[in-house]
C-alpha cells in the first residue's frame, strides 16, 4: 500500500488579494483542472477577508480563475469565473470537470434563500452559464463541498459531498453518468459530533495504485488537519484505515503527469498561513512501513 507525504515546503501560488483591490482576502475550497491545451486552470472561491466570521461565512460573491502552463506557476489571474455581487451573493465550492464535450463546474450557491449545489457550464473554462438549479436534491440544503472522481470499473461518476443531518457530520457518494440524475446518497464517512454545518469538510477521492483514497478537513479538531483513509470500495471508508494525517485545508491533490502536488488554503489560522493565498507543495507516494 502507499501513502500520501507532503516532501517539501509550500509555496504560494495564487496570492489572495486580486490586483488592485484593497485587502484583507481570502482563499478557500478550491479545485484544478488541465485544459485540453494543457494549461492548468483553477477554480476556487475567493472574498474579502472580514472581521465578522459569521458574515465572513455568508458573503460569498466570487469565484476566482487563474491559469498557468505548470502547476508551480506562474499563475495569471482572469476575471471572476462566477460573479454573484448583484444576486444572493453567496458562490462556494467548485469542481470542475470535462464530460460531453463540455466543462461541468458543480458548485453551491443559494436558492431561495437556502444553500445548496448548481451546475454551471462552460465550452472553454472562462466563460460559463449558470443553470440556476438546484441538484442532489435528496440531500439537506446545506451539502457543499463537491469532489467528482471517475469510477473507471463501473464507468461512472462519483461526486463526494459533507452534509449534516440529525446531529452528524457525513460525508456521502452519489453517482451519475450525466450530472442531471443521481442515485440516491450513501454515507462513506461519519462522525457523530453535533456540528450544525458538517466538520468533515472538502473531501477529494482519488484512486492510486489499485486503492482508493478520501482527504478531508477536520475542521472541528485542527483547522489545517487533513486525515487520509484507505480504502477498496469507494463508496465505504472505515476510520480506522486512516493511513496518514497532512497539515493543509481543503486540500487538493494535482498529478501533473506523475508529479503529485497537494494545495492548502482557508481564512482562518493567520499565524500560520497570514497571506490566506492558495499554496502549493511537492507530495509523493511512499511505500507503506
Amino acid at each position: 500500500m502507499k501513502i500520501p507525504a507532503i516532501v517539501g515546503p509550500y509555496r504560494e501560488i495564487i496570492p489572495a488579494i486580486p490586483e488592485g483591490a484593497p485587502g484583507p482576502w481570502f482563499t478557500n475550497d478550491h479545485c484544478f483542472v488541465r485544459g485540453d491545451d494543457g494549461r492548468w486552470h483553477c477554480f476556487g472561491i475567493n472574498d474579502p477577508l472580514l472581521d465578522d466570521k459569521e458574515r465572513m461565512y455568508e458573503e460569498h460573491p466570487y469565484l476566482l480563475h487563474a491559469s498557468a502552463l505548470e502547476p508551480r506557476g506562474p499563475w495569471t489571474r482572469h476575471p471572476w469565473a462566477l460573479d454573484d455581487s448583484g444576486g444572493a451573493r453567496y458562490l462556494g465550492a467548485p469542481f470542475v470537470v470535462k464530460h460531453d464535450g463540455a466543462w461541468w463546474m458543480l458548485f453551491e450557491a443559494k436558492h431561495g434563500g437556502k444553500r445548496g449545489l448548481e451546475l454551471a457550464r462552460s465550452e472553454d473554462l472562462f466563460h460559463w452559464t449558470r443553470e440556476r438549479t438546484p441538484i442532489v436534491t435528496d440531500l439537506p440544503h446545506m451539502r457543499r463541498d463537491p469532489c467528482v472522481a471517475v469510477d473507471a470499473k463501473a464507468g461512472d461518476y462519483l461526486v463526494y459531498l459533507c452534509v449534516p443531518r440529525d446531529g452528524l457530520s457525513l460525508v456521502t457518494v452519489s453517482r451519475t453518468t450525466d450530472f442531471r440524475t443521481f442515485s440516491p446518497a450513501k454515507v462513506v464517512l461519519s462522525l457523530a459530533d453535533g456540528c450544525p454545518w458538517a466538520s468533515l469538510e472538502s473531501p477529494f477521492a482519488v484512486p492510486y495504485d489499485g486503492r482508493w483514497y478520501l482527504l478531508f478537513t477536520h475542521s472541528m479538531h485542527h483547522y489545517h488537519e487533513t486525515p487520509v483513509l484507505a480504502s477498496d470500495d469507494p463508496e465505504r471508508f472505515d476510520w480506522a484505515d486512516q493511513v496518514a494525517t497532512l497539515h493543509a485545508h481543503a486540500a487538493e491533490l494535482v498529478d501533473a503527469g506523475g508529479e503529485w502536488f497537494i494545495s492548502t488554503c482557508g481564512p482562518e489560522d493567520r499565524r500560520l498561513h497570514n497571506r490566506h493565498g492558495i499554496e502549493l507543495a511537492p507530495l509523493r507516494w511512499l511505500d507503506a512501513p
